[in-house]
Order: structure tokens, then C-alpha cells, then sequence
């Protein structure tokens, strides 16, 4: 928990030096969880999120519910945050990958060479990651703000989540399209930061990924999607 600890204050400290507002809203969520290291860093990506639209050029509120308020070109929108936490599966795949390694450095034949699937959650936890994000996204209908944008920013300490926020987005669009609650389409887009997960694309490096929903009923301006759409790092 020192660690924890020590991570908290520089977060907190950051936060503060760059502007953020009611930066003692979240400080409060901290401190009623500070007995709990996994609530504890469930709310602390709340700030990671809040670090993330910051250093993008957005200003940021931190709130109760939803956990962010932000604003660029004077433009608000809302985001709600959740902590996807490290899953059994990732150390499945991990020790799969391990043991085809070894395999392969046994035999030399460049049949053993090969790539083993990993990243499938529907065994140990009964559905695939990009369902788990979608349940989230509807369970979460009652913290969207009405008659504003909203945002959910998954922030993944699993490396199951990798790739798979196109399929959740496309999931809560037919929820929303097929399901009986209409608050669903409060939701516009979703986000994804993986945690320890970082890509090189065309671009450089980035471990964020953005989703446009097209079943929002609040729309958000074309420069505000562009600049969510641009955010690389997080």
C-alpha cells in the first residue's frame, strides 16, 4: 500500500499544478477508500483519466458523479470512468506464451514458430471482453448526464482488453438500437486506455483507442470528436 500511497500524493500534486478543478472531490473518493488498495486504484483512474484529457489541451473538473466534467473550445462533455482490473486470463496467456516459447527454442521447427491466441475471457469469466465493456456501459446509464454528451473511459490493467473496444462500441449501438432503455443512448463514445499496454502504429506509439457512437442523442461537435479522436497516450 506505501506505493499506492506514494503514487496518490504525486497524483494528487500533479492534478493541482496543472489546474484541474475541485480537485478535492476526488481527494475525498481517495480518502474513503484509502483501506482498500482495489477501490483505491479503481478511483485512482479517475485522476489517470483526468492527467490524460489535461495534457490534451481540455480543461477538467473532477466530479462525484460523472467522475469528469471537460471542456475544450468551451464545449462540455461528461466522462465516467471505469477500472478494468488484471484478469486471471492474462496470466493464462502468459503461460501459454511462455510454454509455446520454450517449444518452439526446444524443437527449432518453425512450426512450433507460431503466435497462440490469447486475449478470450469467455471461459474463465463466461463472456468475451468486448460484452464485459458493453454490460459496463449499460450498467453505468444512471450516472450520464441528461441532455449533455457522455463519455465511458475504460482505463485496462488487462491485456485481454487489447483491440476489442471497435466490437464493444458496436455491441452498445445495437443494445441501444434493440434494448428497451432508452438512457443507453445518453452514452456518445467510449474510450479505452491500456494501462501497460502500449502499440507503434503509423503515428508513433499509443495506447489509447476512441470510439464514436453513432446512436447518441446529444451529439458532440466535430472538432470536440477530432480532438478525442487524436489523444495517443494516456
Amino acid at each position: 500500500m506505501k506505493d499506492v500511497f506514494t503514487v496518490v500524493c504525486q497524483q494528487l500534486a500533479q492534478l493541482r499544478s496543472k489546474g484541474v478543478i475541485d480537485v478535492e472531490v476526488y481527494e475525498q473518493k481517495l480518502n474513503d477508500n484509502a483501506n482498500d488498495e482495489n477501490n483505491l486504484k479503481n478511483h485512482m483512474a479517475e485522476g489517470r483519466a483526468a492527467l490524460l484529457f489535461l495534457n490534451n489541451g481540455f480543461t477538467v473538473k473532477m466530479r462525484e458523479s460523472p467522475d469528469l466534467e471537460i471542456a475544450f473550445n468551451r464545449e462540455t462533455v461528461y466522462v465516467e470512468v471505469k477500472r478494468f482490473r488484471p484478469k486471471e486470463q492474462d496470466l493464462l496467456d502468459k503461460k501459454a506464451m511462455e510454454e509455446q516459447s520454450r517449444k518452439y527454442e526446444h524443437s527449432g521447427n518453425e512450426e512450433d514458430n507460431i503466435l497462440v491466441p490469447i486475449g478470450d475471457t469467455t471461459v474463465t469469466e463466461g463472456k468475451p471482453v468486448w460484452a464485459q465493456m458493453a454490460d459496463v456501459a449499460q450498467s453505468k446509464v444512471g450516472q450520464y448526464k441528461e441532455a449533455a454528451p457522455n463519455i465511458l473511459m475504460i482505463a485496462s490493467d488487462s491485456d485481454s482488453t487489447e483491440a476489442t473496444l471497435t466490437a464493444a462500441a458496436h455491441e452498445v449501438e445495437e443494445r441501444i438500437r434493440e434494448g428497451p432503455d432508452a438512457r443507453l443512448s445518453k452514452l456518445n463514445a467510449m474510450i479505452l486506455i491500456n494501462c501497460g499496454l502500449y502499440t507503434v502504429g503509423r503515428d508513433g506509439p499509443y495506447n489509447v483507442e476512441f470510439c464514436l457512437l453513432a446512436t447518441g442523442v446529444t451529439q458532440m461537435s466535430h472538432d470536440m470528436v477530432q480532438r478525442l479522436a487524436t489523444i495517443k497516450l494516456g
